[in-house]
């Protein structure tokens, strides 16, 4: 979830503001289906890391996920790879893909590396990792710039030049030119 701050119109037209991570947290009304995985999706998952299965491997990892206090690294994971969904409530680290039914667990093994099991078409470890680079190479950035420009474009980055992290944002629906098909069809009835 992101709040973003007051923003600043320039004379070009453009909207800029900060934005700023209060919580790893999808956004339901943001084409996400469900903020939470499904107690079936869990079970598959702890039954899945119990017995094993064709799909799962397991591996070492070196690298270290950032903390959950590291809102703006999970603001950008959450907006680079969508579809992502945290499992709370669980000492591992536990996040889900539940479009496509990929999963990955991934806790410390006591030697500072962590182990992890990914299972599923999407490599959700990977992931992390590249959104991991990108954001440390951006400077770790808690907060965001998002520009809103004349032309509806709404963009998000932090950093400058080759270390920059940014996004576009999808376009919003303007659902006051949206009828319904009931409206539609009042329309034609009396034209």
């Amino acid at each position: 979830m992101a709040r973003a701050g007051s923003g600043l119109q320039g004379p070009d037209g453009r909207i800029s503001s900060r934005l700023r991570a209060v919580e790893f947290a999808h956004r339901a009304a943001h084409g996400r289906k469900q903020i939470f995985l499904s107690p079936a999706f869990r079970e598959r998952i702890a039954a899945r890391r119990t017995n094993g299965g064709a799909e799962v491997r397991r591996f070492r990892a070196s690298e270290v996920p950032p903390p959950e206090e590291a809102r703006g690294f999970w603001l950008a994971l959450d907006a680079s790879y969508p579809g992502l969904v945290q499992h709370r409530g669980v000492d591992d680290l536990v996040i889900g893909a539940p479009n496509c039914g990929s999963w990955m667990a991934a806790s410390p093994d006591g030697s500072g590396a962590w182990a992890v099991v990914p299972a599923g078409p999407r490599n959700i470890w990977t992931e992390i990792h590249q959104t991991a680079l990108r954001w440390r190479d951006a400077g770790e950035p808690e907060a965001y710039w998002l520009d809103l420009e004349p032309d509806g474009t709404q963009r998000v980055s932090a950093g400058h030049g080759e270390s920059a992290l940014a996004w576009r944002l999808p376009a919003p629906r303007d659902t006051a030119t949206q009828a319904t098909p009931r409206a539609r069809h009042h329309e034609r009835r009396t034209h």
